[in-house]
């Protein structure tokens, strides 16, 4: 006879509750750890498929275990769910481009964020040589 206390309750009390994006979070945390631990050292010393196996693990894990969370939480009907909703084609030519839209604009905005950020930090003398705007912050001392 099993103990009451390995047993997952019922899907409906956990589908309402912070567990499944708890463990969704930790999860991700995990498998980009654990990616990290098993291929810093073969990228440290330039091996490019070690950087791309990390690049791939980090990028898509996040997906499988939403999947795999799904399936264990609210059991096979809400996979099917969000499969349907992640296949689903726009209704409307204008929802697509409107989709691509806000995604392009995203990733515009943070760019010019990062720009502006980098740019803060540094101005260019008449000769090239670039500095910073401040004599003495952590920046300066940082080897180049």
């Amino acid at each position: 006879m099993e103990s009451s206390a390995r047993r997952l309750p019922p899907a409906g009390w956990m589908s309402h509750s912070w567990v499944p994006a708890i463990a969704f979070v930790a999860a991700c945390y995990a498998v980009t750890w654990l990616a990290w631990a098993g291929f810093h050292s073969a990228a440290a010393t330039g091996k490019m498929w070690a950087f791309w196996a990390f690049l791939l693990v980090t990028v898509w894990s996040p997906t499988f275990i939403a999947l795999a969370i799904t399936a264990l939480f609210d059991r096979f009907s809400g996979v099917q769910t969000l499969l349907r909703r992640l296949f689903r084609l726009p209704s409307s030519g204008m929802e697509l481009v409107s989709r691509c839209y806000r995604t392009s604009l995203v990733i515009r905005i943070c760019s010019h964020f990062a720009r502006e950020i980098t740019s803060s930090r540094r101005s260019t003398h008449s000769d090239g040589n670039s500095v910073t705007n401040d004599g003495d912050s952590s920046w300066d001392r940082c080897p180049r």
